[in-house]
């Protein structure tokens, strides 16, 4: 039997959406606005499960917050993750701090009105 020495399985979109729904299952408070908790991804890949996390904590917190750079400060701080593979951990950080981007774009916009 040949064994691969590296594999990388990439997790569908909607898996992710299904785990973090998990993630506030039963809670009275949820998971995502408890500034208590800070998540931790240990296979990060491309960020597949960064953004949506990152969104739906960045989501609280600015409804709770209505602070748009802080709920996004909070987003950002709350997890760490890492990845074996060099490479595709680079797209990670790219689409997480383009993911960032995109809000502080809004907020520019926001202003301009």
């Amino acid at each position: 039997m040949k064994c691969l020495k590296e594999t990388q399985i990439f997790t569908p979109k909607w898996a992710i959406e299904e785990m973090l729904d998990l993630l506030d299952k039963d809670r009275e408070v949820s998971v995502f606005n408890d500034e208590s908790v800070f998540f931790f991804e240990p296979t990060c890949g491309d960020g597949a499960m960064l953004i949506p996390l990152l969104e739906r904590v960045f989501n609280s917190r600015f409804k709770q917050t209505i602070n748009l750079e802080l709920a996004l400060c909070e987003a950002i701080f709350c997890f760490y993750a890492v990845e074996l593979d060099e490479s595709i951990c680079l797209r990670a950080r790219l689409n997480v701090l383009e993911w960032a981007s995109s809000k502080k774009q809004l907020n520019n916009f926001e202003k301009a009105r």
